[in-house]
């Protein structure tokens, strides 16, 4: 529960508005016995007791000079004076001239009440508690109407550890002041505060009934704004106890007095939605929405409210009318265009954006919003446009400069972000982010030469960075360099960690396979196994380089030892099947395969290789067709899929299924020579000899190896062609 600020500092405000309007309201000579009208002074105070709650009127002018005797004459002015005196030096803390200025009256009966208030706040100040509670205990007693004396009393005892005490003196203080504010609000902080420590389920019940009529006294006492936190309380109690109809309605009240506090509304339709009243939610969140719209918590209270309906457009239907009667409000509009754009309508999204922007120009989020919009509509033109609408908005600072740079790039606009980043120097030579931002440029950047000569150089004084290493690899295969990257990475393995060499291990392997420098790559495998002989993946590569460097009794040996050490990793069976099969094993590399399907029953490569094997050994069609089938049921429309089950058709003499099937293939495969091949033999089967010579001949200028060189000339040449 939430309650008010600490009691000392309002019982401060108290004083200091009480001692203004006695100063104001003190008269000037001895007041006339026998006057029958009230002066305006004394209707104004009964004004002010009526107002704090007193249940009778009392006489002027108890306030001031509350006396066990009547003042003589001139005695009035001295006290006053005293007292004004007396009240400026305890506010500017002159602690020892005030006690001084108490000793000049040494009867105490003859103080003023007010007087007597400041002899117990300076007993406080000097640490004298216990005397200062027998003082104020005496200023209770001999003026029980006045408020602030069991505030302050109250506020002792609970310093004395006397929390019930307190308390007691609170609700005496209740009684004699029943719309007394201070007092309610302090005796239900010290409510909560009893509630916050007892540890049974009865007592904090008990105390929850006090709590409760506590803020509904405040409430009754001072409706409006200021009763806003207490009609909170009310709410969570009511809702505690499963009144939620009561909670609902206290929380209806609420959204009134505080209309642009959006946690209320989200409450008030939480509660709606659990008593089924799903007209009242939607309502409820809309007039949320309107008040802060994109409130993450009450979007996700939208979505539940409005999406419960089933309608796959009810979220449009919701934000659509809210966009349209609030055309002029940015927050509204970016909302409604951030549907849109969940619903895949990027065009919409920024014709609404764009739009706002003509009433809001100055809405920076709504520009970076629809440049980004603009960019994925492949508007980089457009987009570029928006950002530097942005920045005339932003003002061109530091950080509306650097989220430019950041767009301008991820739009591929490097001209616009170096300019950007030329006067983000100027501006801010000192930024720490500079440097990285530059290095975004550079690698981004057309000049892949300075690309690769600023990652060489950051490599080397930063060989912990291996994300650095794959970049430089990258880069270099980009620029048909591939080979400058070895020597580069092997520097960086002598300069860098322990825990980073075999990250960049893995990269200098990869570029050694990709060179064509095999020995070597079998070195660096070793190296990476020797630091983690359970690396299987690293296995598999060895195994493949095995296949180029080793006799055959070799590669079959390491295969069967892989088996042996991962025979459930259903990776390590595929992998070692395909080796089986270039060894041309065929009887294990069925066995491997069947294995990892075993293993792993969503293996999508392993259905398709098993069947393309059985269509090469030209048996079990059937059931070739039926695993490739499958296959293409967990990756649909996979080109070497699709060429697997061609051919499977071809195989089966169904040849206008196998041109359909490799048709499709070749458009996913890009061209590849042996799905070209495939189709060029099923083209001769439905006597298209033409088309059929055609693909034999592209396939040609692709083939990668001598073998289906040699084929394909075979076969244009029994064509009859040159």
């Amino acid at each position: 529960m939430a309650f008010l600020s600490s009691y000392p500092q309002r019982l401060t405000r108290f004083l200091c508005l009480t001692t203004a309007l006695f100063a104001i309201l003190a008269p000037t000579g001895s007041h006339a016995k026998d006057s029958p009208k009230p002066s305006e002074r004394e209707q104004l105070i009964r004004l002010v007791q009526q107002a704090e709650g007193y249940p009778v009127p009392m006489e002027y002018p108890l306030l001031l000079l509350e006396r066990a005797t009547k003042p003589g004459k001139g005695e009035s002015s001295d006290f006053l004076r005293d007292y004004l005196c007396l009240s400026y030096l305890v506010r500017t803390k002159q602690y020892k001239e005030a006690r001084a200025l108490l000793e000049k009256e040494p009867d105490r009966s003859k103080w003023p009440y007010r007087m007597r208030v400041m002899e117990v706040q300076l007993l406080r100040e000097g640490r004298d508690v216990k005397l200062a509670r027998t003082r104020c205990e005496e200023l209770v007693a001999s003026a029980p109407q006045e408020a602030d004396g069991y505030l302050i009393l109250a506020d002792i005892l609970q310093e004395l550890g006397e929390a019930d005490a307190s308390i007691s003196t609170l609700e005496a203080g209740r009684k004699a002041a029943p719309k007394q504010l201070l007092i309610l609000q302090t005796l239900h902080q010290a409510y909560g505060r009893q509630y916050r420590d007892t540890k049974t389920s009865g007592e904090q019940m008990k105390i929850l009934d006090q709590i409760e009529e506590i803020s509904a006294a405040i409430v009754q006492a001072r409706p409006g704004v200021q009763a806003a936190p207490y009609i909170k309380v009310l709410a969570v109690i009511k809702k505690e106890r499963g009144k939620q109809s009561e909670a609902a309605e206290l929380l209806r009240q609420l959204t009134l007095l505080e209309p642009r506090d959006v946690d209320n509304y989200i409450e008030l339709s939480r509660l709606q939605r659990e008593l089924g009243d799903a007209k009242d939610a939607l309502e409820t969140v809309r007039r949320a929405s309107i008040a802060d719209p994109n409130d993450a918590a009450l979007v996700r209270e939208v979505n539940k409210v409005v999406l419960k309906s089933g309608d796959s457009d009810a979220l449009l239907n919701f934000y659509k009318p809210l966009a349209e009667e609030y055309p002029g409000r940015a927050d509204i509009q970016m909302r409604y265009a951030l549907v849109l754009l969940g619903y895949s309508k990027q065009r919409e999204a920024a014709a609404v954006l764009r739009s706002s922007l003509d009433f809001q120009p100055d809405n920076k989020p709504g520009w970076l919003l629809l440049a980004g919009v603009e960019s994925d509509l492949g508007n980089k033109d457009q987009a570029c446009q928006d950002l530097d609408k942005f920045l005339a908005a932003a003002g061109r600072n530091r950080e509306s400069l650097v989220q430019a740079i950041r767009l301008f790039l991820k739009f591929d606009a490097q001209e616009k972000a170096a300019a950007c980043f030329a006067e983000l120097s100027r501006l801010d030579p000192a930024y720490p982010g500079l440097r990285d931002l530059e290095f975004q440029i550079t690698l981004l950047g057309k000049d892949k030469e300075k690309t690769v000569a600023l990652l060489t150089k950051e490599i080397e004084a930063h060989p912990e960075q291996t994300n650095l290493c794959f970049l430089l690899a990258q880069t270099l295969n980009e620029l048909k360099r591939l080979e400058e990257a070895a020597p580069v990475l092997r520097k960086a393995l002598e300069k860098a960690p322990a825990k980073d060499v075999p990250a960049i291990r893995g990269v200098l392997l990869a570029v050694l396979q990709d060179t064509g420098r095999f020995p070597e790559a079998v070195e660096q495998a070793k190296a990476i196994l020797a630091a983690e002989p359970s690396d299987w993946r690293t296995r598999l590569i060895l195994l493949g380089l095995y296949l180029k460097t080793e006799k055959a009794d070799k590669v079959r040996s390491e295969a069967d030892q892989l088996l042996q050490q991962f025979p459930n990793e259903p990776e390590v069976r595929y992998e070692t099947a395909l080796v089986y099969w270039e060894v041309k094993d065929y009887e294990a590399t069925e066995a491997a395969l069947r294995k990892a399907i075993e293993l792993k029953p969503d293996y999508a490569e392993a259905y398709n290789s098993l069947a393309y094997l059985l269509s090469e050994l030209n048996r079990d069609l059937d059931q070739a067709l039926v695993l490739v089938q499958k296959a293409l049921e967990l990756k649909p429309g996979a080109g070497h899929m699709m060429d697997s089950l061609g051919w499977i058709y071809y195989k089966k003499g169904d040849y206008e299924k196998a041109v359909r099937a490799l048709e499709e293939a070749v458009g996913k495969t890009n061209n590849d020579p042996v799905v070209l091949d495939h189709l060029g033999d099923a083209y001769l089967k439905v006597d298209r000899a033409a088309d059929a010579l055609a693909r034999f001949k592209q396939a040609l200028d692709r083939a990668p190896n001598p073998a289906l060189t040699g084929s394909l000339r075979k076969k244009i040449e029994a064509l009859g062609k040159p």
